[in-house]
């Protein structure tokens, strides 16, 4: 069934299809050469968390990527975009930064550098896209029933699109050693943090979905065994569901796009 959102897309001349869309900020990438415990982003009205250290995580040294667990919703463009970043507890008060967002009338990408103190600094890149609509994505994971056999899932699903140039936005990101717990024969939705994107809303809206997840089965024996679940799906207006299968495993992904209030 075609929803209110796509109907009200497809009754539009393109001219005004142009205006459906919101100012949004989409966060691409964080790097960052110091550890970090938390980093909340702000637009003019809302502060969401766009990072948490993992529970015993250990950053490397050099400028390494954080990998983002949010925000949960999309930031708007409407003024300023801020962002709060919080280090050790021997750092004293957080770092906080903001950057104009309003003045784009085309999409642009900015990469903006925070210095926290000698030989310190953090990297974010983003895209400022000023007419933007929001896909949210759910992942269902479906696993052939194997008796009393534990199944876990371990591994990452990307989201991108042609205006992301080459950079892709965290959905999911698990490592073997933190690997989900999954009942045999059950059909499970993955925790996806964040679950949407901003993307530019056009009449060809479009949405690419990396999946790179691989599923260890625990014999009887204690014996691993691992299957690896890899594959792209393109996603639009049109393509809003679509299911891959590897020896009765099964990965469903499904798209909503919506208007961004």
């Amino acid at each position: 069934m075609m929803s209110k959102e796509h109907a009200i897309l497809g009754q539009r001349e393109p001219r005004q299809r142009e205006r459906l869309g919101q100012r949004a900020v989409q966060l691409l990438a964080i790097c960052a050469n110091f550890p970090i415990c938390e980093i909340y982003g702000y637009d003019w009205h809302q502060g969401r968390c766009i990072y948490v250290q993992r529970e015993g995580e250990v950053q490397e040294e050099g400028m390494v990527d954080l990998v983002p667990i949010g925000p949960r919703r999309i930031l708007m463009a409407y003024g300023y975009f801020s962002l709060e970043v919080y280090a050790d507890n021997e750092s004293g008060p957080p770092i906080t930064e903001d950057w104009d967002v309003l003045v784009d009338d085309e999409i642009e990408e900015y990469t903006r550098t925070i210095c926290a103190g000698p030989g310190r600094k953090l990297e974010i890149t983003y895209l400022v896209i000023p007419n933007a609509i929001e896909a949210n994505v759910e992942v269902k994971l479906k696993l052939k029933d194997l008796g009393s056999r534990s199944r876990a899932v371990y591994g990452k699903i990307k989201a991108s699109a042609t205006d992301y140039r080459n950079k892709s936005v965290h959905l999911f990101s698990c490592e073997r050693g933190t690997s989900l717990s999954f009942p045999s024969g059950s059909t499970s939705i993955l925790p996806l943090s964040p679950s949407m994107v901003a993307v530019p809303c056009r009449w060809q809206l479009e949405l690419h979905i990396e999946v790179d997840l691989t599923v260890i089965t625990t014999c009887d024996s204690q014996e691993e065994q691992d299957k690896n679940l890899k594959f792209s799906l393109e996603f639009t207006h049109e393509i809003m569901s679509q299911e891959r299968e590897v020896d009765d495993d099964q990965v469903e992904v499904n798209i909503k796009w919506y208007l961004i209030c």
